[in-house]
């Protein structure tokens, strides 16, 4: 959930080359992505989910 959390926070502030970073593939970093715009995850004005909520991401 540490990696997910840490993603969430480079997609919040714009950071376009997770991929590279190693965190993530380009698959499920396409799904995060999905999800976190269904949850207003990487809306900056909202706080970061819970570990609830990321648990079912994995």
């Amino acid at each position: 959930m540490f990696t997910i959390r840490q993603i969430l926070v480079q997609m919040r502030q714009g950071d376009v080359v997770i991929t590279r970073s190693g965190l993530m593939g380009r698959k499920k970093l396409g799904a995060l992505r999905q999800q976190a715009a269904t949850h207003g995850w990487s809306d900056p004005q909202q706080p970061l989910p819970d570990d609830g909520e990321l648990a079912v991401l994995q």
